[in-house]
């Protein structure tokens, strides 16, 4: 037998209570079933998805969808749609025997800072990936799988 959190169930639902976007009250509401039927979430979830956007949960179901690694990115992806990321350019110049290299900065948005700051995203190679922190995250504002809970 599981037991809930109440500090967790009561902020789900104060939380919950201000959301205006649908697919932000999706999630909250997908949080508190997990919650309820599982009693797994980890408090700090409920502070991360406080500090998110509708535009910074569309960040992260892009990145998540780019590689995909488990169950929960199917429900995650449903409750919002993606966004477009930055990429790297490198220049050099050759004259009279010196070189100088300029390379633009990659231009990141400031969802996916947001989403690096707050361990849910890292860097590899040249892409985006979801951290460990972030497969959790994701996981707990999914909506629930029946079989999880059986």
């Amino acid at each position: 037998m599981h037991t809930c959190k109440p500090d967790v169930v009561a902020s789900v639902l104060v939380e919950s209570s201000k959301q205006t976007d649908m697919n932000l009250r999706e999630l909250w509401a997908n949080l508190l079933a997990q919650e309820l039927l599982g009693g797994t979430v980890h408090p700090e979830v409920v502070n991360i998805l406080k500090r998110l956007t509708s535009e910074d949960a569309q960040t992260l179901a892009k990145i998540a969808e780019e590689n995909p690694d488990g169950d929960y990115i199917t429900s995650f992806k449903s409750s919002v749609f993606g966004v477009k990321s930055g990429s790297e350019a490198e220049m050099s110049i050759g004259l009279l025997g010196l070189k100088a290299t300029m390379r633009k900065r990659p231009k990141f948005s400031f969802s996916e800072k947001l989403l690096e700051s707050l361990n849910l995203i890292e860097r590899e190679g040249g892409s985006w990936v979801l951290s460990p922190i972030g497969e959790g995250f994701i996981a707990s504002v999914s909506e629930p799988v029946e079989e999880d809970f059986a």
